[in-house]
């Protein structure tokens, strides 16, 4: 479906603004499945234990349909309290979301299928990339560089910032109308 640039975006799934959504927040079954099951303990261990999480899997199903195919197309998981899971803990469980979302993709040049986007002490004038300094970004559409870019991009944060460090979502849609 084609639109014209002197059209106005109607479908409240295209052009949305943040009043429009929510988050998709995990269930005290899928949850008590975490807290029951042992958790792989590395990435390579996480395919072969999918089978042992069928509600984190329908969970992620019912994410995956309600929000990124028939929502808006992107959303947020809450419901991993950092009391409760530790860091390695809630790693392996992204991962584990990811491979029940498709099959990953690299990252990078260097293969890496988990990038970690942290301070390293590096700045954009020296040649760093910002997802290696604590300098501020610019909008931007991630994947742009791949000849099939991937359908689902996800993100974990592990260390909120104490101050700046938000990420911003926006509709290419809402900004057109």
């Amino acid at each position: 479906m084609a639109i014209q640039l002197d059209e106005l975006v109607k479908d409240r799934n295209l052009a949305w603004d943040a009043s429009t959504f929510g988050a998709y927040i995990l269930s005290e079954d899928v949850l008590s499945e975490l807290r029951r099951n042992n958790l792989p303990k590395n990435f390579h261990e996480v395919v072969p234990a999918l089978e042992n999480f069928p509600r984190l899997g329908e969970a992620i199903n019912y994410f995956n349909r309600s929000y990124l195919k028939e929502g808006l197309g992107f959303g947020t998981i809450k419901g991993l309290s950092p009391k409760e899971f530790s860091k390695d803990q809630q790693r392996i469980i992204y991962w584990m979301m990811c491979n029940f979302l498709g099959d990953p993709l690299v990252q990078n040049a260097q293969g890496d299928l988990v990038y970690e986007v942290r301070d390293r002490g590096k700045t954009m004038e020296a040649g760093g990339r910002y997802s290696e300094t604590s300098q501020g970004g610019v909008l931007h559409t991630d994947s742009v560089q791949w000849d099939h870019p991937p359908d689902i991009l996800g993100l974990l944060c592990l260390h909120p910032a104490m101050s700046g460090g938000e990420s911003v979502v926006v509709s290419a849609h809402s900004i057109h109308n």
